[in-house]
């Protein structure tokens, strides 16, 4: 394998389409649409202005999928190419290349708010963003009146369980269905957040954390019975599925053993936001019910550095700032010590 097929196969795994170029940049002529720079010039990034092929990746000028890039029909570009680049046409930045003036002047022409940004790639290019301006999603979790009303309809739910474990901590969806039993400890009520099950292509598999560390979380005494429920529904599953069971120790399994996949968990979630319509639920993410338990515990008077450690964040201004809501009845109430402190003298 040559040294730039190595190289585009590490960029390609982290997104963006790559290309063989012969030395001087020009492209290996392996797409029609860029004969004679049908596309704009764009795909050796050295014409000034923005990429005009007719489509992000057009014949196989450019990809991210490994077996195209190692097939043989790619093999004779490699032994070619003189060196490996992006394809502008399937990056959200502007690419340009910093060895060529008119293009370095024409970003800063018509790139206002822009930034370099370093690449690995073996040659003088760099990135122009515009600076991203985000803006926070609204969200109102929901109160525990509602949160209430949530659970009593999901009751008969299989994953009703998850969705408690969902509300009192907080537990992100890849943590829930990554639980193992050897981690749950009921008699002492302490939960080891350890691994989360997530999906990679057609498999799934377990990882550590978001922020790679195991935490211990108390287990509120409403998560008790329906953990104990699960261990008992779990054993009647293993009897009834016989020699087609596959064992595992996950807490949350199909009927066959198996871990459930992730995003049957979020469909099952969503089946029970129908009743929205006549309870006059906000409508809100599975992911949100960590928002819930943020602001919650936050309003309990929690302290943030203790909230931050049950939701597993590394930083206490994620916890503050992004997953802690001010409830209107809390605004209210703070409205309230105004009017009493600034209360007029009789």
């Amino acid at each position: 394998m040559s040294e730039h097929l190595r190289t585009a196969l590490v960029l390609a795994a982290d997104g963006p389409p790559v290309q063989p170029l012969h030395k001087g940049k020009p492209p290996l002529g392996n797409c029609p649409a860029c004969a004679r720079s049908a596309c704009g010039g764009r795909p050796n990034m050295k014409t000034p202005g923005p990429y005009a092929g007719p489509r992000p990746c057009h014949a196989w000028a450019a990809t991210t999928n490994a077996h195209v890039l190692t097939s043989p029909e790619w093999a004779p570009a490699w032994q070619r190419a003189a060196t490996v680049a992006y394809h502008p046409g399937g990056a959200d930045p502007t690419v340009v290349d910093m060895d060529d003036p008119a293009a370095v002047q024409w970003a800063r022409t018509n790139l206002p708010a822009t930034r370099t940004v370093t690449t690995t790639l073996r040659r003088n290019v760099v990135q122009l963003v515009p600076a991203p301006r985000v803006e926070p999603r609204e969200l109102r979790p929901w109160s525990p009146d509602e949160t209430l009303t949530f659970l009593e309809a999901a009751r008969t739910d299989p994953l009703y369980t998850a969705f408690v474990l969902a509300v009192a901590l907080g537990l992100r969806r890849g943590e829930i269905l990554g639980l193992q039993w050897k981690d749950v400890d009921l008699d002492r009520r302490t939960l080891t957040v350890r691994t989360t099950l997530n999906r990679g292509g057609r498999e799934l598999y377990l990882d550590t954390t978001k922020n790679r560390r195991a935490r211990v979380i108390p287990i509120a005494l409403m998560c008790v019975a329906p953990l104990r429920w699960q261990r008992m529904r779990k054993a009647e599953r293993r009897t009834a599925a016989g020699a087609e069971w596959h064992e595992s120790d996950h807490v949350f399994t199909t009927r066959s053993g198996r871990p459930i996949e992730p995003r049957n968990l979020y469909r099952s979630f969503l089946s029970f936001l129908r009743i929205s319509e006549s309870a006059k639920l906000p409508k809100v993410r599975l992911h949100d019910t960590r928002h819930g338990c943020a602001s919650l515990l936050f309003a309990a008077g929690v302290a943030p550095r203790t909230v931050m450690e049950i939701l597993g964040h590394s930083q206490i201004a994620v916890t503050m700032n992004v997953y802690t809501h001010v409830s209107d009845d809390h605004r209210r109430e703070a409205m309230g010590h105004m009017d009493r402190l600034l209360k007029r003298r009789r």
